[in-house]
């Protein structure tokens, strides 16, 4: 007799590779099960870019080259993505909790926006309604509960269970927060592929290196960017011009007695952090340019980075600021030589 399943969990590999942004480290997770994605994973997160005005939106993150509100998993080519939108349960009346578990018997993680307070272990449960993006990647019917994967309460990317009703009351009480849905209504849903054919392409990293080192404008803004939009080319920055405008953000935090928005410093630790498996990775594969211990102190110092920006907002000591300025020049001081040398590496091998 058929015995119907009561639970299911799919693979996350965590931590993952980064984690200052949920949908990055969303996507990591899931192909973090299979080291085949390597190549694609490394040949991305090289370019970075900002919003110019950090003061009032303390907003920066990695670039893809895809339209602007897509999300990277969109473009990857070892995830098959689906949107749906979060109305087609409201309006149709379809039950989400076995929705979740149709999804994850196919092997399919649902990307959701969620309101944080009625999700136990997020900083916002039972203090304020406050949509938060979460993933959802198993189900057990016996416990009534579902995996899902989203910063804890200590701001720590992490895998824990919530209960069937936790999940319905965070979904269908949408409507309560005020913040933005940068997901625009959309339940994502994320298939890992068995293989794709993406080849890795060493001349990907080489151009990517390049642009981010002369601190390019990227194809979005280059071509198609709206002068009277939010997405005007003039209020963004990218590659390496990120430091002198993170130099100026601290300092301006300090004068206006304004707390360091601390993923900005993740960001770039992160941005470090991959630098250096990049290189590795390729060390692996061939290409050996001998930067890693060099790579390695770059890292170290935007841990030290962000261990200040952390002491700062905790003592308020305005002394602080000038030794994140004095470390953060050191790192663009230091990346843009050995990036540098990378190429001028490249350039006298051919290879």
């Amino acid at each position: 007799m058929f015995k119907r399943r009561t639970r299911k969990i799919l693979d996350m590999a965590t931590p993952p590779l980064m984690t200052t942004y949920t949908h990055h480290a969303h996507l990591l997770s899931i192909l973090g099960v299979n080291e085949n994605t390597e190549p694609w994973i490394f040949s991305s997160y090289i370019q970075i870019y900002a919003d110019k005005d950090l003061i009032n939106t303390s907003w920066a993150d990695f670039y893809f080259p895809f339209p602007f509100q897509l999300r990277p998993a969109e473009v990857c080519p070892w995830i098959f993505t689906q949107k749906m939108g979060r109305d087609f349960f409201q309006d149709n009346w379809i039950n989400f909790k076995e929705a979740i578990c149709y999804f994850i018997d196919k092997n399919t993680y649902l990307h959701v926006m969620l309101d944080q307070y009625y999700i136990p272990n997020t900083p916002s449960f039972r203090k304020m309604h406050y949509l938060h993006d979460l993933l959802i990647f198993g189900y057990d019917k016996e416990k009534e509960t579902f995996s899902v994967a989203e910063f804890d309460d200590n701001y720590k990317y992490s895998k824990f269970e919530v209960s069937f009703k936790n999940i319905n009351d965070a979904f269908i009480n949408y409507k309560e927060c005020k913040n933005l849905d940068y997901l625009y209504g959309n339940i994502l849903l994320y298939k890992l592929q068995p293989s794709c054919n993406y080849v890795f392409d060493f001349e990907n990293v080489i151009n990517s290196v390049k642009a981010y080192l002369n601190g390019e404008t990227m194809e979005f803004w280059k071509l198609y960017s709206d002068k009277y939009s939010d997405h005007n080319k003039n209020m963004r920055i990218f590659g390496i011009k990120y430091y002198a405008l993170l130099s100026d953000y601290v300092k301006n935090c300090a004068i206006e007695g304004k707390n360091v928005t601390q993923q900005l410093f993740y960001l770039l630790f992160d941005h470090k952090q991959l630098m250096t498996l990049r290189f590795k990775y390729l060390s692996e594969i061939g290409y050996n340019y001998d930067i890693i211990d060099d790579l390695l102190e770059i890292e170290k110092n935007s841990q030290i980075a962000l261990n200040l920006v952390l002491k700062y907002n905790l003592t308020g000591n305005n002394e602080i600021i000038n030794n994140i300025v004095e470390c953060i020049d050191k790192i663009e001081s230091n990346e843009y030589q050995v990036l540098s040398n990378f190429l001028q590496m490249y350039n006298s091998r051919g290879i």
